[in-house]
């Protein structure tokens, strides 16, 4: 270029500038993508989707060289230079982009000023505000025996519960399990059009701590909800450790045994279990009552309506935190019976002692120390024996309702006896009328020797010891003890009984029949009214003999002075001994006489 001036004057050339001319706009639209860079959700944001990225990354490619500018709508966000060599270019706002939708579009300048075709809308809305988290969850038990609705910190036997609530529609609800700080996620689900989400996990056995996060579309969380504490038990409870059934009803307060009778209509029924479990109690097949052991497994019912006459049938069923139901234990039977046994009729008392064998009379009078008590009663009742007020003993029934017993030593005394019957049960009848007993174990004192008299038309009177007597029936007599039973013996042979007087002890025996030609040894004992008997009185001998001896035989008579005829005298004779000599055989151990 040269400058002329009026007078026409030229400069020198300039030096060259040269310029290009391009009225060609860029042909192709930039291209770009979003990315979104905000936890939990790092993406490629495509268009019509949300963000939580406040300022969002674009990316995209343009014509080399070029200028990008970013709009939304007609606004401008800004501007990028695309790499001369590939065109590349990258925008990030400066500035937070404010919540809200936005259209984004962008169009390339190249260096001559021509601007080319702006790119398709990309929908993009930024969203950073966090969603509010689950409302109303629910945890909701199916499997039986008990359904419904858990709380926190309760057990389920159902290892597929379902999670459910509600949450603002379209987004995400993502539930975790939560293990010393370490979280898993359990599954995720979307909320629907009205904002409800269901989820129904299969858990394992074990501790859990759930937690929800709620994320919306452009990936805002609410944060985790307050955990929910569950466990999770399908394993079956061991049936019941023990089970026991107490009487506290008296006179036996026991622990019952299967099968047993009770007089006690509320018993206490208790047992052991799992710890903190439920224990189902059903008699006769109805449920009658549910009891919650204690942290040891100790667990107690008190009946408190009366129970039935008859049979109970308990059964018991464990339950435990989770609802999982142990087998059936039992049955465990008892027979509930509050009626009183009849009373016992009289009571017999039997003597056992040798010679005084049988029932004791009604005066109780024995010298049986040890007698044998009977009677009956209910079948198989247990007899208590009650002795002077106490109770000595007991004995059981047979299924015939007889009973027997035979005491200790009884002193010399009067006793009284009586009994009651206990049932199966331990119901008491009332006392049996009472029996008396007279012990008397001394024997009567010894008697002196047995008097003997002879009570003949001629010749009366006692007959003397080792003496003779021609009276066939004596009397024998003495004195004993009053009332007593006097019994004479010959030897070891009795001959007969009386009575001694009550007034003074006097008795006297006649025998009834003539008393054989021989010797008797006398005894005598006193037996009194209890049977004992005395010693024997000493012995007395004498000798029945009523028969006239025969006459003397070959009797000679002797002469022995001198002066006449000594020696044997004949017929007829005289003689001058005044002192005559008889001589003869006449029957043994007789006296004589001569006239």
């Amino acid at each position: 270029m040269t400058v002329t001036d009026a007078a026409g004057n030229s400069s020198t050339a300039s030096a060259d500038f040269v310029i290009e001319v391009d009225t060609n706009a860029p042909t192709s639209a930039p291209t770009f993508v979003v990315v979104d860079d905000v936890d939990p959700v790092k993406v490629n944001v495509q268009s019509g989707q949300s963000s939580n990225d406040a300022t969002p990354t674009l990316n995209g490619f343009s014509e080399p060289g070029s200028t990008v500018t970013i709009y939304n709508g007609k606004a401008v966000l800004g501007t990028a230079s695309a790499s001369k060599i590939d065109g590349s270019w990258t925008f990030t706002p400066t500035s937070a982009l404010r919540d809200g939708d936005y259209h984004l579009t962008a169009t390339a300048t190249d260096a001559a000023g021509n601007i080319g075709p702006a790119s398709p809308v990309f929908d993009l809305t930024i969203d950073t505000a966090a969603p509010n988290g689950v409302t109303n969850m629910t945890v909701t038990d199916d499997v039986s025996p008990v359904v419904g609705q858990l709380t926190s910190g309760s057990s389920t036997n159902d290892k597929n519960p379902t999670f459910s609530g509600n949450a603002e529609a379209g987004t995400i609800v993502i539930i975790y399990n939560n293990d010393h700080s370490v979280s898993t996620e359990l599954g995720r689900v979307t909320a629907d059009s009205n904002g409800v989400w269901a989820f129904t996990p299969t858990l394992t056995d074990g501790d859990y701590s759930i937690t929800t996060m709620v994320v919306d579309k452009a990936g805002n969380n609410s944060g985790a909800s307050s955990a929910f504490e569950l466990t999770v038990d399908t394993v079956k409870p061991a049936q019941v450790g023990s089970f026991v059934v107490s009487d506290n009803v008296l006179p036996v307060a026991v622990d019952l045994n299967d099968g047993d009778s009770t007089n006690d209509s509320t018993p206490v029924i208790s047992g052991t279990a799992e710890s903190n479990s439920k224990v189902l109690l059903f008699d006769n097949g109805k449920w009658v009552a549910t009891v919650t052991a204690n942290a040891d497994g100790d667990w107690s019912y008190q009946v408190t309506t009366a129970l039935t006459e008859g049979k109970h049938s308990y059964t018991t069923v464990v339950e435990d935190a989770a609802g999982n139901q142990s087998t059936t234990f039992g049955p465990f039977v008892i027979h509930v019976d509050t009626v009183v046994p009849t009373t016992p009729g009289a009571i017999i008392a039997t003597d056992n002692r040798a010679l005084h064998e049988g029932n004791i009379p009604a005066s109780g009078l024995t010298n049986d120390k040890t007698p044998t008590l009977s009677g009956v009663v209910e079948g198989n009742a247990r007899v208590t024996i009650y002795q002077d007020g106490n109770a000595v003993d007991t004995v059981i029934a047979g299924t015939d309702g007889k009973w027997s017993y035979t005491t200790s030593d009884l002193t010399d005394s009067q006793h009284v006896f009586s009994v009651t019957a206990t049932d199966a049960a331990g119901n008491v009848s009332e006392h049996s009328p009472d029996l008396v007993l007279n012990i008397d174990t001394k024997a009567p004192a010894v008697m002196d020797a047995v008097n003997v008299t002879e009570d003949l038309a001629v010749g009366s009177g006692a007959v003397t010891a080792n003496g003779y007597t021609r009276d066939t029936t004596p009397t024998f007599s003495g004195t004993a003890e009053k009332g007593s039973t006097i019994t004479l013996y010959d030897g070891t042979t009795p001959l007969g009984t009386t009575t001694a007087s009550l007034i003074d002890g006097s008795w006297s025996f006649t025998y009834p029949t003539a008393l054989e030609q021989r010797e008797y040894t006398i005894t005598a004992t006193a037996t009194d009214a209890a049977g004992n008997e005395s010693v024997a009185s000493p012995e007395f001998i004498f000798t029945v003999d009523s028969v006239a001896p025969g006459p003397v035989v070959n009797l000679v008579i002797s002469d022995n002075v001198a002066g006449g005829i000594v020696g044997e005298l004949k017929t007829g004779d005289l003689t001058n001994d005044n002192t005559l000599t008889l001589t003869g055989k006449a029957e043994s151990g007789n006296n004589g006489q001569y006239l």
